[in-house]
């Protein structure tokens, strides 16, 4: 890599987070995720077979996709966080949110509340759809080699044939990727952030004519466009 370029430029990005943090401590808001970008240039063509092989040899249980866009860029993610998944009846997702490098971190009360904002939007979105809404109430911890997350498996019954895209347009975004209460939150990131996310912290997946499918956010992503890599985090 080289010619490596911030977006925003460091010093702009802290000043960023240093206002939303009196925000949180005035009680304004609970949670915000603010993104930024890390540009390199490489000289070499990057092989993207190689890429997507080596995401899926290295993270089995991740959704590792590779898409090519209309001006030929490539997007490319390896996701932990399942969105909505609805097969026949049955749908269910998974509360990912709270991490750490260490395991032991986890029992913060800061990453216990990050994780306890999704589980609630998520119980509380879902009811509208669906019966018999199971919650694992023991919180596991996901690890992948950069660190651990806190995972909760969430579960249901559809109430009626809901298209897997109606419920999708309700639950998106998570405060995961958002933050709560969710309406502030994105409102805040439409003020700060001064560049396009594109589709990354998006949702990415599939579905049929009956409307099952299967939908995850598109984290741990990067675009690639010719001789250029955009490495998005949050």
């Amino acid at each position: 890599f080289s010619n490596q370029q911030l977006i925003p430029e460091k010093s702009d990005y802290i000043k960023s987070i240093e206002k939303i943090v009196k925000k949180i401590n005035k009680g304004e808001l609970e949670k915000i995720v603010i993104s930024r970008i890390e540009k390199y240039s490489v000289k070499n063509k990057i092989p993207l077979d190689d890429v997507i092989l080596k995401l899926n040899n290295k993270y089995p249980n991740c959704c590792n996709f590779l898409i090519e866009q209309n001006d030929g860029s490539f997007f490319l993610s390896s996701s932990p966080e399942k969105l909505i998944e609805i097969n026949e009846q049955s749908f269910n997702t998974l509360a990912l949110a709270g991490t750490s490098k260490h395991k032991n971190s986890l029992n913060r009360e800061k990453e216990i509340n990050e994780h306890s904002y999704v589980v609630e939007y998520l119980k509380e979105t879902l009811d509208k759809f669906g019966d018999n809404i199971y919650v694992e109430r023991n919180k596991k911890a996901l690890k992948l080699d950069y660190a651990y997350h806190i995972q909760t498996p969430i579960s249901g019954k559809l109430k009626e044939k809901n298209h897997i895209l109606d419920i999708l347009e309700t639950l998106y975004p998570t405060p995961a990727l958002a933050g709560y209460p969710i309406k502030d939150s994105i409102e805040m990131i439409h003020s700060i952030e001064k560049f396009d996310r594109g589709l990354y912290g998006g949702a990415v997946g599939f579905y049929n004519e009956k409307g099952t499918g299967c939908f995850f956010v598109s984290i741990r992503s990067a675009l690639i466009k010719n001789h250029t890599i955009f490495f998005y985090s949050g």
